[in-house]
């Protein structure tokens, strides 16, 4: 969710672990809730999800002060101020405005489909038995009409187009919450033929893969799988993590690196670079090598999400990883205290910088490319330092100390990151290799 400090409390219906209203719990089935923590998610905005007891809403004195009488969930908090704010048409358009740089779109201005379809058509449809429930079946599909038909229009993965808008996040659990309690209180089904609408809720719940990513790994079987376990490489890992943070559906294969002279085909993908990690992007069956030229290449492909480039991001950090970490970690004797002092002073580089910006992330309130280079990197220095030197960063680097606890808290970073073992292992392996080459 962004930040290790959220911005926001956002109070969504759930069950309560105790009391009317908690910080622990389980999410509820409100589509309004699940719209906002959407535009939350897709604009990676620090928050704290609060589970309001909704039944018993009644019993919390404070509600109807801070929802202005509406007394209805969603309804936020702005930590900084203070201010509440409710509605979550209000409360998409005001991140909009308030977080432009991932661009969603407001509900008065994208796609107007749907608009009958919940509550009104469906809760119609549901509480009508009888005579009169055919007629209501009718226009609730009638409703689903339009939205087969804007899809089919304007053939779109989404109403968005590639990527999703507010008209998306607004419509995609309600299609679901029809779904599910339709079949559940009327057995009812949306039938096959509204092919276009079943295959945009399908993108929106799983997409389906535009590009395999070939990252350092435990494979189950032979030298490269799609089933395994991540490995150690933080070139893969920001990589991985651009995918991520773009939302751009892909599939990881897990390579055998050690191996990778016995992949026959490696040389031709790669170049001759025979490097992880490497992609392919399976529509037109094109691959593409190196993450700096990677990342580059999914800014251009994918510019909805702006993440920026390595040639045009803040330039810090270049020298201390691979350069000054290895040349510490592979010296010893009379000379380490040299390199020891040299990595810091590369550290001291990022330190001065975000102390000099005062902002979250090298992108400022948002990361930018060299987050994502950076932060695996600084990682891998701190935890193999750590296993092969007993290396340690000193607690006066507060800046890098509390840029990366943000940085470990975002789902992209949670997702791309192996288990630490293999950080440990990887880098006394690599020293090995190194002392006796």
């Amino acid at each position: 969710m962004g930040s290790s400090k959220p911005l926001y409390e956002i109070y969504v219906k759930g069950a309560p672990k105790e009391g009317l209203v908690n910080a622990d719990g389980e999410l509820g089935d409100c589509p309004f809730s699940q719209r906002t923590m959407m535009t939350f998610e897709e604009k990676s905005i620090p928050y704290k999800r609060m589970y309001v007891d909704e039944y018993h809403m009644g019993d919390i004195p404070w509600l109807k002060d801070v929802t202005e009488g509406a007394c209805k969930i969603p309804f936020m908090k702005e930590l900084e101020t203070g201010k509440w704010y409710h509605d979550s048409d209000f409360m998409v358009a005001y991140l909009e405005d308030k977080f432009p740089k991932r661009k969603i779109g407001k509900p008065d201005t994208d796609p107007q489909v749907g608009k009958e379809l919940f509550p009104t058509a469906f809760i119609e449809y549901l509480t009508t038995d009888g005579a009169g429930e055919k007629a209501k079946k009718d226009r609730l599909l009638a409703e689903f009409q339009k939205l087969e038909d804007y899809l089919a229009k304007h053939k779109a993965d989404y109403f968005g187009g590639s990527d999703v808008c507010s008209t998306d996040l607004a419509l995609s659990p309600r299609v679901k919450h029809i779904l599910v309690g339709g079949k559940a209180v009327k057995g009812f089904e949306l039938p096959a033929s509204f092919k276009e609408v079943h295959a945009c809720l399908m993108v929106a719940a799983a997409a389906k893969p535009l590009y395999e990513i070939y990252i350092k790994g435990a494979p189950e079987e032979d030298l490269v799988c799609e089933r395994g376990e991540l490995g150690d490489c933080p070139f893969s890992q920001r990589t991985m993590m651009t995918l991520e943070e773009k939302n751009i559906p892909y599939q990881r294969m897990y390579v055998d690196e050690y191996k990778m002279g016995e992949i026959p085909w490696l040389k031709d993908v790669t170049e001759g670079a025979c490097q992880i990690p490497f992609m392919k992007e399976l529509e037109t069956g094109k691959w593409y090598h190196d993450s700096d030229f990677l990342v580059t290449y999914l800014e251009d492909k994918f510019p909805e999400r702006k993440i920026g480039k390595p040639d045009t991001d803040p330039q810090v950090g270049k020298e201390l990883f691979p350069t000054a970490f290895i040349e510490y970690l592979t010296t010893d004797g009379a000379g380490e205290k040299a390199k020891e002092e040299r990595l810091l002073a590369e550290f001291q580089k990022l330190e001065d910088f975000l102390a000099e910006h005062k902002a979250d992330y090298f992108g400022g309130s948002d990361v930018c490319s060299t987050d994502l280079a950076l932060s695996p990197r600084v990682k891998h220095i701190l935890v193999g330092g750590k296993a092969v030197k007993g290396f340690e960063l000193p607690s006066s680097f507060k800046e890098v100390h509390a840029w990366l606890d943000r940085i470990q808290t975002r789902s992209s970073w949670k997702k791309c990151m192996p288990d630490e073992k293999w950080l440990e292992s990887g880098w006394v392996k690599k020293r090995e290799m190194e002392m006796s080459s």
